[in-house]
This record gives C-alpha cells, sequence and structure tokens, in this order.
C-alpha cells in the first residue's frame, strides 16, 4: 500500500565543536543518521549553514504566506 511507505529525511546536525586534545585540529561532533561522529570543524561549518539556509528558507515562506 502506498500509505504504508513512511519517509524519513535526516538532516546532519552539529553537536559541539572542540579542539582536539591529540593533534590540536578543531573538530566537531555531529548527528548523522542517528550516530555521533567527530569531523573536522571545517566540515561541520558546511553543515551549519546549510542548517541556516534551510532555517531561512522556511521562515521566508512563511512570510510569503506559502
Amino acid at each position: 500500500m502506498i500509505n504504508d511507505i513512511k519517509i524519513k529525511v535526516m538532516f546532519d546536525s552539529v553537536e559541539r565543536f572542540f579542539t582536539c586534545g591529540l593533534t590540536g585540529d578543531e573538530c566537531a561532533i555531529i548527528i548523522r543518521n542517528g550516530l555521533r561522529i567527530c569531523v573536522t570543524a571545517d566540515e561541520a561549518w558546511d553543515i551549519e549553514a546549510q542548517a541556516q539556509a534551510r532555517h531561512d528558507a522556511y521562515v521566508q515562506r512563511g512570510e510569503r504566506g506559502w
């Protein structure tokens, strides 16, 4: 049945930024598909920018009455 199909869209989200005590690199913990993983800070900032763009688009739709 078509009604039984559920599509779940998951976006990455940034949990926190930190400096690695071993290497001194700037890192971040993100949540991807329910798993917490460590990525570079640059990748995490890209994820934050995408989240902000989605939020801005949502707000604009509300302001335009869509």
